[in-house]
């Protein structure tokens, strides 16, 4: 992937994926405890506040690299690992896990 970005993207892609995870971060933060958090099962819920912590930035990376890549799918790049996290997300479930050798196999959802 990286290796797709510096030939399809200027400036070098460090200098433009560091800025636009900082930019989108906290927007995801916000929309997980106001949308996605309520809807965890209760076990998730009752997570230790450390617990709880790994999980919103878990949930928050997963979005974040999600965005990314569907920013770059629009410039020409294949989908990748992120864009099959997305369904599994929509229909509820928390992928968690991958079972096989990527890109082959499948994703673990919970």
């Amino acid at each position: 992937m990286v290796d797709w970005i510096k030939e399809h993207i200027n400036p070098d892609p460090y200098e433009f994926l560091i800025p636009f995870r900082d930019r989108i971060r906290p927007r995801i933060k916000a929309i997980y405890k106001r949308r996605i958090f309520p809807l965890l099962p209760s076990q998730l819920r009752r997570f230790s506040a450390g617990e709880r912590g790994q999980a919103e930035n878990s949930f928050t990376w997963d979005f974040m690299e999600m965005a990314i890549e569907s920013s770059l799918i629009e410039r020409g790049m294949e989908p990748g690992l992120y864009s099959r996290l997305l369904p599994p997300y929509e229909a509820g479930r928390y992928p968690c896990g991958w079972e096989g050798s990527y890109p082959e196999g499948r994703v673990i959802v919970y």
